[in-house]
């Protein structure tokens, strides 16, 4: 399995913190080389989409596209343009400890 395959999937902090864990984070990539960043605490609080690739050199590069979080008002959600530039991030993927319930294959 090739690198760009490993990392397509929905990763989730969620399987380590376990169940009943009232916050979690995750990073969903994508095959078309789009992906979403979310963090919850009980509902959505702010989400990131992205475009993301693979540098010559292995390491990750993540334009965003897209953001949204919660408004100051009751039911609200704010959306605006990204201001994520991730240039080169080092990466390596090992053995997963524990997957989370329908981790692979991106909802």
């Amino acid at each position: 399995m090739t690198l760009p395959d490993s990392l397509i999937g929905h990763w989730s902090a969620f399987a380590y913190k376990g169940y009943g864990s009232m916050e979690d984070e995750q990073f969903v990539f994508l095959p078309d080389d789009t992906g979403w960043y979310a963090f919850e605490r009980g509902f959505l609080c702010k989400r990131e989409t992205f475009r993301w690739s693979l540098g010559t050199e292995g390491g990750l590069w993540l334009e965003g596209r897209e953001y949204a979080r919660v408004g100051d008002q009751l039911g609200t959600f704010v959306v605006q343009p990204s201001e994520l530039r991730v240039v080169h991030l080092a990466l390596t993927l090992g053995e997963e400890v524990e997957r989370r319930v329908g981790s692979r294959g991106a909802s």
